[in-house]
């Protein structure tokens, strides 16, 4: 199976990370939201689409506009991130990434997003990026996901904290995500407005499913 072979590849790269970097220095995004700033951004874009009255600026500001209402609870799951595991990783893990040479053996591309992030992260967006059920409308299998999860961690174990926070550090980041807005304003293109439009149907997934997400993992 690819999605799992994605999965224990991904285990064994963040397994050979370990000792490489000090994570007592964590990278600012994942501990600290200037809330200002993301309103500012939020404002502008508003501001962009405010005399456009179209389905998609319609679309684009319901998604700003629930950003903003999301901001101070992602500040308060912010000040939970600590204990998290913070690794050398990919930052673009997922299946489209992976080349079997003539000798089945797998190559990861494309390293240009990498960095130190939280390694559940990674995880859970590896999977969401790299399933189809999880494409357009969002249909998680959470036994799919579990099973996902397990087999990683045959690899790299993922501490108490890693698992009770990860579909929070994936909301936290679409969150605050800036991608495809100014891109779609500017081009018109369609490939950015179904961007926003998934990033808002997983924001809304998370929202609802993050408990349950957590339980079935610890099952």
């Amino acid at each position: 199976n690819v999605l799992m072979n994605s999965a224990k590849l991904l285990g064994q790269i963040h397994k050979s990370m370990v000792g490489i970097y000090d994570d007592n220095n964590k990278e600012s995004f994942w501990k600290y939201i200037d809330i200002e700033n993301e309103e500012a951004f939020l404002n502008t874009i508003l501001k962009m689409i405010e005399k456009r009255y179209d389905n998609n600026y319609l679309l684009i500001q319901n998604a700003i506009n629930h950003k903003k209402n999301m901001l101070s609870e992602l500040k308060k799951i912010s000040k939970s991130f600590n204990g998290l595991t913070y690794l050398m990783t990919h930052g673009d893990y997922s299946k489209r990434n992976l080349i079997y040479n003539d000798e089945g053996n797998i190559v990861v591309v494309d390293f240009s997003d990498s960095g130190v992030y939280p390694v559940a992260w990674e995880v859970i967006r590896s999977y969401f990026f790299s399933t189809e059920s999880c494409q357009n409308d969002i249909k998680f299998d959470y036994d799919f996901f579990s099973e996902y999860v397990k087999t990683y961690e045959k690899e790299f174990k993922l501490s108490t904290s890693d698992i009770e926070l990860m579909p929070y550090l994936f909301l936290y980041q679409i969150i605050l995500s800036r991608y495809g807005y100014r891109e779609y304003i500017y081009s018109q293109e369609k490939k950015f407005m179904d961007f926003i439009e998934w990033k808002e149907n997983i924001a809304y997934f998370l929202e609802e499913n993050a408990e349950k997400i957590v339980k079935k993992l610890k099952m």
